[in-house]
């Protein structure tokens, strides 16, 4: 239990046979402060301006995670290959240790040396080449 310790916690509303909520700790319902303590069944959180007890058994659905939570990512090509020789379309989450860390649709992790932002394809007609080159589209030959 001395993990808990330094950890980050929300202030709640609980009803305990042992510890009674005080109607002072109404306003750190919500409040984030830090476990301080632990002794025996109970846990000190420490807000900024005071500290309340709480029930240890109540405390584990109030933590705070010290791991961000992930949105959504960025559409990216990614490659071993510094050239993007061989490259693939991944939603890029984070980077890494240098490392372009992205999830696949089946939910696989990979981490890629190299990424960039995927290029857009143009699509022209053979006018459009034409005109770009004021020449006649007739004179247009494309191998």
């Amino acid at each position: 239990m001395n993990n808990l310790i330094g950890r980050k916690c929300k202030g709640f509303k609980f009803e305990d046979e042992e510890i009674a909520f005080a109607e002072g700790m109404e306003y750190y319902v919500g409040k984030t402060g830090e476990i301080s303590n632990i002794i025996e069944n109970k846990v000190r959180i420490e807000f900024l301006d005071t500290a309340w007890i709480y029930p240890l058994n109540q405390i584990e659905e109030h933590l705070i995670s010290e791991i961000p939570e992930i949105k959504e990512g960025v559409l990216m090509e990614v490659s071993n290959y510094e050239d993007f020789e061989e490259s693939y379309e991944e939603n890029v989450l984070l980077m890494y240790k240098n490392r372009f860390v992205a999830l696949d649709e089946e939910g696989l992790i990979y981490a890629w040396k190299y990424g960039r932002k995927i290029k857009q394809k143009v699509t022209l007609t053979k006018q459009e080449i034409a005109d770009k080159f004021n020449i006649d589209i007739n004179q247009l030959i494309i191998e």
